[in-house]
């Protein structure tokens, strides 16, 4: 049989197969089955495999051996087919949803967030794009930083998810670990988590977290952005704001429940209002193999230490020093 390659990962004691099938023959499909009948327990088999419905028709057929969940999700794009059996056993209840243009990152952002959950794209194509476009010029949406495209996209991904937390994340990054992002979540369940990148103080700007990556209870997550969305079209003074502030004020006016407009932005409110409702995730907790972008500066990192400290915040009290 001609694998190309087999990696084992163990997360949270499942563990996850990602098979990479050179080519398979007709004569090889016993090896395949023989190959995939040894697995026992929890497990999630991750094929990358232009072969897809041929270990499909495999995977299905040991799926009483083996004790899979009958039930498959597909992904599917001009590299590969993927697939993700979940066992009976496994508690998975984070979706990812990769936001954004087509870029080449997303094959790879898949592969690893496929270890702790279920990606989901929510990509735009061309004429879905300028369509919108037009119609924010037309209407007048507020769309500074593309905040209202960021939005829409991510609602359509958003309104996939099944499971009970939402992660998102841009197309044109990755990051390789998100133990320490999704258990801080499932811990917290009642608060919006972020990561520090490009978290500012709040003598630069209040209420201003991430939003590079984003975690939250999915249906938190969709009231959420879809008030900043019905904000943005009514677009009343929102000039004075970068996006990541209406996102997070959006956030915590759910999360609370407060009207947008009747959150503070004093610095014990704001304090008070970030520290009971919100949580930060380092970019150093996010694996080695990272990949996030600065577009205003027209930079792309891909260590912690390319960042720097002063891109960073090492706690989210940090922010009101």
């Amino acid at each position: 049989m001609k694998v190309k390659n087999y990696f084992p990962y163990h997360v949270s004691n499942n563990l996850i197969l990602a098979l990479s099938f050179d080519e398979i023959l007709d004569e090889e499909k016993l090896e395949i089955y023989s190959f995939l009948g040894q697995l026992k327990g929890k497990c999630s088999i991750i094929c990358l495999s232009s072969y897809g419905d041929i270990v499909l028709s495999i995977i299905n057929n040991l799926s009483e051996k083996i004790e899979l969940n009958q039930s498959f999700i597909c992904y599917s794009n001009s590299l590969f087919i993927q697939f993700l059996i979940e066992s009976k056993d496994t508690n998975n209840d984070f979706s990812f949803v990769i936001q954004g243009l087509i870029k080449p990152e997303i094959d790879k952002a898949k592969f690893y967030y496929f270890q702790f959950g279920i990606p989901v794209e929510a990509i735009w194509e061309a004429e879905e794009l300028n369509k919108l476009q037009n119609e924010i010029k037309e209407r007048n949406y507020f769309n500074k930083q593309n905040l209202y495209l960021q939005l829409t996209s991510t609602l359509k991904g958003l309104k996939k998810v099944k499971t009970g937390f939402a992660i998102k994340c841009r197309s044109d990054e990755y990051y390789s670990d998100f133990r320490t992002f999704c258990k801080t979540l499932q811990d917290n369940p009642e608060k919006v988590i972020t990561g520090d990148l490009f978290v500012r103080k709040y003598n630069f700007a209040p209420y201003h977290l991430s939003d590079h990556i984003i975690g939250c209870e999915t249906k938190n997550f969709i009231k959420s952005f879809e008030y900043a969305q019905k904000i943005c079209k009514e677009n009343n003074e929102l000039s004075k704001y970068y996006a990541e502030q209406i996102i997070m004020k959006c956030f915590l006016s759910i999360i609370i429940p407060i009207e947008f407009k009747s959150l503070e932005e004093t610095h014990n409110k704001c304090k008070e209002y970030i520290l009971n409702n919100a949580l930060i995730v380092g970019l150093k907790y996010m694996g080695n193999d990272i990949r996030c972008c600065a577009n205003c500066f027209k930079k792309v990192y891909n260590s912690v230490d390319d960042v720097g400290h002063k891109d960073l915040i090492s706690s989210i009290d940090e922010i009101f020093i």
